[in-house]
């Protein structure tokens, strides 16, 4: 059953291989586009263009930026760099940062974890002569015929990629193409693996297939002290670093003037100046999560609890920490939380955190009209919007996340399970527990048999015993009973 149902969503390999990884689980040329944006790059060399990198502001897009600056560097392809600025800029491609690139004389555009969404931006970058090549792992509902796009379920490959783990995918398919295999990467490029791993785990993409065994790979990495931020933590701090410690600097980093310190680290070819840099980047951690928890006290002064969500509504909240805030809300009330602040150029920015079955890119698609761009996952999703139609917000996301809820979950649930086959419901958690988020359907089911077995992974089962239907919400900390209804007898 849970095999079937992670065919259905795209990916070729059973449960215990996705667990158990033995060896990269997709060619990178099972992705569309993936082959072609690497002859496209080789031409782009050929001809001395140089290219303008976007990428978001996040772990993931700063990961498989400079994991894609190293595939540029190997084709000597010259680049410059804006990485927007939550706090300042647009998200994404914009006609600013276009603008910006075109005073630098780039001659194509290059987005990172970012972009999918940006249709009229990409036409104008079009339009101004720019060849366009997206890598993003994001939701997107259109069809893109005109530039090169990779995604990870655009073909046949492994279908749960965060950017940091495709855009080293496309590193190694250079690699491929140029005569060598995945333990070169692992020899020359090691610290483009803790990257990708870096992205892998802070994006929280499932982790399991590719993600787990870059994620195992990077580990050993570190295991073994080589690569450059090993060294560099390592005689900065008088420490041995973990992946975590890692994940946990580099995530706090906020860009600046299109860059980022993380960057820095990487370009600057003095080891007394990378030192200074790492740093400056643990110091950023420090007072990024005091400015967090600054921001979640703040909030909590304008929590609005509504029957369906959480609202919180601050021009002041710190935007970097409008995600977390919104993650540390949903799970408090065990309700989609949304959060929004205001940005400098006038726009209002929010961030909703969600759980299955419940899909808060799904709500917010709904009410589009009203955002001035919006994107991301089923369970974590932005936007931004005017101050005009910000009033009309919480009506119409009200509206919106209640025919959400109105669903016929036995329909819409990722997988429906009958009390003969409560055994499949251990491989289910397990998947939530590699943050592969997704809902179940229970028919039939003994309470007391569900206590016995899964009492201490699935919380809110009924205390009182019988047989019921019900809806568990799955994500890394088990289930939880979202529906429930008892069976007459």
């Amino acid at each position: 059953m849970v095999d079937e149902f992670l065919k259905k969503k795209g990916s070729k390999d059973s449960i215990e291989v996705l667990l158990n990884p033995l060896s990269l689980l997709s060619s990178p040329f099972d992705y569309e586009d993936l082959k072609k944006s690497i002859d496209f790059l080789k031409e782009k060399s050929e001809y001395g263009e140089k290219a303008l990198l976007i990428a978001h502001e996040d772990m993931d897009g700063i990961a498989s930026l400079i994991i894609s600056i190293s595939l540029l560097k190997s084709l000597n392809i010259p680049y410059e760099v804006y990485i927007p600025s939550k706090e300042e800029d647009p998200h994404g491609i914009s006609h600013k940062v276009i603008k910006w690139g075109i005073e630098k004389d780039t001659n194509f555009l290059f987005a990172l974890d970012c972009g999918i969404s940006d249709v009229r931006e990409i036409k104008y970058a079009q339009e101004n002569g720019m060849d366009v090549l997206i890598l993003d792992h994001h939701r997107y509902g259109h069809s893109y015929d005109s530039f090169l796009f990779i995604h990870p379920k655009k073909g046949s490959g492994f279908p749960y990629l965060s950017a940091s783990a495709l855009s080293l995918l496309l590193f190694y398919g250079y690699h491929i193409l140029e005569g060598r295999d995945f333990d070169y990467i692992y020899r020359e490029n090691p610290d483009e693996i803790i990257l990708s791993a870096c992205g892998i785990l802070a994006d929280r993409v499932p982790l399991i297939g590719d993600n787990l065994f870059i994620v195992k790979k990077a580990k050993q990495i570190i295991e073994e002290k080589r690569g450059n931020l090993y060294r560099i933590y390592n005689e900065a701090t008088g420490k041995e670093p973990s992946l975590w410690s890692f994940v946990s600097s580099f995530s706090a980093l906020t860009s600046r003037e299109g860059k980022s310190l993380l960057l820095y680290l990487f370009e600057d070819g003095d080891i007394s100046l990378k030192k200074e840099y790492l740093l400056r980047i643990l110091k950023e951690e420090k007072l990024s999560m005091k400015l967090s928890k600054e921001s979640l006290n703040l909030a909590k002064e304008f929590i609005d609890i509504r029957e369906h969500f959480v609202l919180v509504v601050d021009k002041n909240i710190r935007l970097r920490s409008l995600g977390w805030i919104a993650n540390v809300l949903k799970r408090k009330y065990y309700l989609p939380a949304v959060v929004i602040a205001y940005r400098k150029d006038g726009i209002w920015v929010g961030e909703g955190r969600s759980f299955p079955p419940i899909s808060i890119y799904n709500a917010f698609n709904r009410i589009k009209d009203l955002f001035v761009d919006f994107g991301g996952h089923h369970y974590a999703a932005g936007f931004s919007i005017k101050q005009e139609n910000l009033k009309f917000f919480d009506k119409k996301f009200e509206e919106s996340i209640r025919k959400e809820k109105e669903k016929n979950w036995k329909e819409k649930v990722d997988i429906l399970i009958n009390g003969d086959y409560l055994h499949e419901l251990e491989d289910i958690l397990n998947l939530g527990k590699k943050n592969f988020y997704l809902s179940c359907y229970l028919e039939n089911i003994k309470i007391e048999e569900l206590r016995k077995s899964f009492g201490g992974q699935i919380y809110g089962i009924p205390a009182e015993n019988g047989i019921y239907d019900m809806v568990l919400s799955i994500d890394e900390n088990g289930g939880r009973v979202f529906w429930k209804s008892k069976q007459t007898e």
